[in-house]
C-alpha cells in the first residue's frame, strides 16, 4: 500500500508540475530584445573564423529539428520546391564554398556543417529531367526562388535560436560544383534524392502527395556554413558587423 501510495504522490506531483508548466504563457516577442542585443550569433560569420573544434558542430538532431522548422516557412501556394542537403565531410564542404572569400581551409573545417539549398521549379522545362504538366506544376522561378528566400529566413531564426551562426553563399564557386557553373552532380549523381509536392498532400496525410526526382530537377540557389564562431576571438573579428539600415517606409504618413 505504502508502494502505491508513493507511485501516487508521484506521478500528481508529475501532473501539477505540467500544469503549472503549461500555465507559463510562452513570450515569442523576446526573440526582438534578444537579436538586438546578441548581435555576434546572427551576424554574418566572417571566412578563416570558425570555431574548428569538432564537438561545436551542430547534431543531426540539430540540423533535423533546424529544417523542419525551415520547411514549415508559409511560401506561395506551398509549392515546396526547397531542398537541403547536409554535407558534413570537411573536403566536400571545401569544394562547394571555395576560396573566393577566404582561405579553402577557412571556409569551412571540422566544427562546421554546409547545406546545399535547392530549389525545383528554376529550370526551363527542357532541361528538366522530368517533364511537368504546365497545368499543374506551372512554372514560376521567381516564386520559387522566392520561397527557397523564405526557408532560408525560417533556417536562420532556427540557427540562432539554438545558438549556431551561419555565413550563406548565394554564389558558392568550389571545384565540386564547377564554380559558376553550379554543376550538383557530384552530390546527387546515383544518390536517388527525392522531394514532394507539399501542395499535392495535407498536413495531417501526405499519402497522396507527389513525389519527384531530385536530380536533374532542381537547380542550386545558395550554401549556408553553420557552425560557431572562434571562441578565442571577438564578435569584431568573427561576425561582419555590417550595418542594418531600417529600409523600410509607411506609404501615405
Amino acid at each position: 500500500m505504502a508502494k502505491k501510495l508513493i507511485v501516487l504522490l508521484t506521478v500528481l506531483a508529475l501532473c501539477l508540475g505540467l500544469t503549472a508548466a503549461l500555465a507559463e504563457e510562452f513570450d515569442p516577442t523576446g526573440i526582438f530584445d534578444w537579436y538586438e542585443e546578441n548581435p555576434g550569433v546572427w551576424m554574418t560569420v566572417n571566412n578563416d573564423h570558425w570555431d574548428s573544434s569538432p564537438e561545436s558542430a551542430p547534431t543531426d538532431d540539430e540540423i533535423e529539428q533546424m529544417l523542419n522548422f525551415a520547411l514549415k516557412s508559409q511560401t506561395g501556394i506551398h509549392w515546396t520546391e526547397t531542398f537541403f542537403l547536409v554535407v558534413r565531410d570537411v573536403e566536400a564542404q571545401q569544394g562547394i564554398i571555395g576560396q573566393t572569400f577566404g582561405t579553402l581551409e577557412g571556409s569551412a573545417n571540422e566544427g562546421t556543417v554546409t547545406i546545399l539549398i535547392m530549389a525545383d521549379n528554376i529550370l526551363p522545362q527542357e532541361q528538366h529531367a522530368t517533364p511537368y504538366d504546365d497545368e499543374t506544376y506551372f512554372q514560376q522561378p521567381v516564386m520559387a526562388s522566392f520561397n527557397a528566400g523564405m526557408t532560408c529566413g525560417m533556417l536562420n531564426v532556427a540557427a540562432t535560436a539554438l545558438g549556431y551562426s551561419t555565413h550563406y553563399f548565394a554564389y558558392p564557386d568550389g571545384e565540386l560544383i564547377n564554380g559558376t557553373e553550379h554543376d550538383l552532380s557530384y552530390f546527387l549523381e546515383g544518390n536517388d534524392y527525392t522531394r514532394v509536392w507539399g501542395i499535392t498532400g495535407s498536413y495531417e496525410d501526405a499519402s497522396e502527395a507527389v513525389e519527384l526526382p531530385v536530380e536533374g530537377n532542381v537547380t542550386l540557389v545558395a550554401a549556408v556554413v553553420m557552425g560557431h564562431p572562434n571562441p578565442d576571438e571577438d564578435i569584431y573579428t568573427t561576425s561582419t558587423m555590417h550595418a542594418r539600415p531600417d529600409n523600410y517606409a509607411f506609404w501615405g504618413e
